[in-house]
């Protein structure tokens, strides 16, 4: 969208960047399988040999590694910690809305699993007219930083800025909120208010 109607778009902020998601997903099995090995033998190790490395035929199989991929990831248990207060005590949120909020990944069609698993951003360009941020966590184990890194070196746009944000991995922009918030107003607003007309 941002390639095709950049009129309608000031900037692109991404984050948890999906890069290239065949190489993702085979490093980020062989990450979870070195850190459930590294807690022991557990139900963590047992399910992911089970399962063996992706390709997977149908999303229920990658659940399960994202299942366990999140479980033994330090940082993303800490969110896991975090959010289940703020959704909570969230105003103007019911029970129904907490119920959905944690079991919503659990939902993923065939048709988007295919779609999504054969993702390649290289591959849709990566020429931008507008400005192009990229708040990555440092250390994502999920959408990794190397492959977001990686990818943002190829990125030709007007202005573009990498920030590896710190504590959280995955979720570093939900686990360290102040840090977006601080990085949105010293880099993308001052670009986005230069280029808006009054």
């Amino acid at each position: 969208m941002a390639q095709r109607r950049p009129d309608l778009f000031s900037a692109y902020v991404g984050t948890g960047q999906i890069t290239d998601m065949a190489r993702n997903e085979a490093a980020s099995y062989q990450l979870a399988v070195e850190r459930a090995r590294a807690t022991g033998p557990g139900k963590a190790a047992r399910e992911l040999a089970k399962i063996g490395a992706p390709p997977y035929p149908s999303a229920r199989t990658w659940l399960i590694k994202q299942r366990w991929s999140f479980e033994t990831d330090p940082e993303l248990r800490a969110w896991g910690q975090k959010s289940l207060p703020m959704v909570l005590t969230a105003p103007h949120r019911s029970l129904r809305d907490v119920y959905l909020f944690n079991t919503a990944f659990t939902f993923y069609p065939q048709p988007l699993y295919e779609e999504t698993m054969t993702w390649d951003a290289a591959r849709h360009g990566t020429r931008f007219e507008i400005p192009f941020f990229l708040f990555h966590g440092a250390s994502d184990q999920h959408t990794l930083t190397s492959l977001a890194t990686g990818y943002f070196g190829t990125i030709q746009a007007p202005v573009r800025e990498l920030v590896l944000i710190p504590g959280g991995g995955h979720c570093a922009v939900l686990m360290q909120p102040d840090a977006l918030l601080d990085q949105l107003r010293t880099r993308v607003l001052p670009v986005v208010a230069s280029a808006t007309p009054a």
